[in-house]
């Protein structure tokens, strides 16, 4: 999770110099990316996880993706794609142990997590220990070495915003509990991380008629009431849901409600 998890506690003479991967790594400073920080802290919650077949059925060719990136990533990834003004993804999967999840959660990490920090104010990549340097917070390397304990010792964080989308924000981190990633793994991480972002464009996976039905339940509308509303059937309305179900990869109606109004894909406020 850059919610569910992000790490390193190896702070060798790699936290003090650049990245190798463009300018030397640089601190979250823009102002309204640290907006986008307090208003994640202020919600105190993870990022809500879908199964990996929901990202199958959502970016098609991500199976090959996935495997790619766990033969590099040994000790698991966290992808968030398209964060929205509450910096909360439309798509997220963790492959991260899941006690650490549930440890993560515990601890209110997400309010001190220095990756995190580093994906919503930075475009590029840099290992984590490039991140953690002499004036990062004694609270945020305490999550960089709880994280070890957890076999989440190296890692790499990639965050871009996708010009095609609204210059809306991803991230892909990814852990390895042996050694630092190596120069050419990160080109190859960066490679299939902008591969990725292009298999789909996640807002426009819901039809225009889906859309509509998802909006009118945000805003307290029934499926009766949608159903009057539209002049259709409630098995129509019903199959409109189920559509948008499958969709975004959710459990039932209220499931799907919630990732569409969390990804900012329909209104609450109508």
């Amino acid at each position: 999770m850059t919610p569910c998890g992000f790490p390193n506690p190896c702070l060798n003479a790699a936290a003090h110099r650049g990245s190798s991967f463009g300018d030397p790594v640089k601190k979250p400073c823009e102002h309204t990316e640290n907006v986008k920080i307090i208003a994640l802290n202020q919600k105190k919650t993870p990022l809500p996880f879908v199964p990996l077949d929901a990202v199958i059925a959502r970016a098609p060719g991500f199976a090959r993706h996935d495997l790619s990136i766990s033969q590099i990533a040994t000790a698991g990834y966290v992808l968030a794609l398209q964060l929205n003004e509450f910096c909360r993804p439309e798509l997220a999967y963790s492959s991260f142990p899941r006690a650490w999840f549930e440890h993560y959660t515990a601890m209110d990490f997400l309010l001190v997590d220095p990756v995190l920090e580093w994906a919503a104010a930075n475009s590029g990549a840099a290992r984590w220990s490039e991140i953690a340097g002499p004036s990062t917070s004694p609270q945020s390397l305490r999550v960089l070495d709880h994280a070890a304990t957890y076999n989440l010792r190296y890692g790499v964080i990639l965050s871009t915003k996708n010009q095609m989308i609204g210059l809306k924000r991803s991230f892909l981190s990814c852990a390895r509990p042996d050694r630092e990633f190596t120069d050419s793994e990160i080109r190859e991480l960066d490679v299939l991380f902008h591969d990725t972002l292009s298999l789909r464009s996640l807002t426009s996976d819901l039809t225009p008629a889906c859309r509509e039905v998802m909006n009118m339940l945000a805003i307290g509308m029934t499926q009766i009431d949608i159903a009057l509303h539209l002049g259709i059937s409630r098995d129509s309305v019903k199959k409109r849901i189920e559509r948008a179900c499958k969709t975004l990869g959710a459990r039932n109606a209220s499931h799907a409600l919630a990732m569409a109004v969390e990804g900012s894909i329909v209104s609450a406020y109508g």
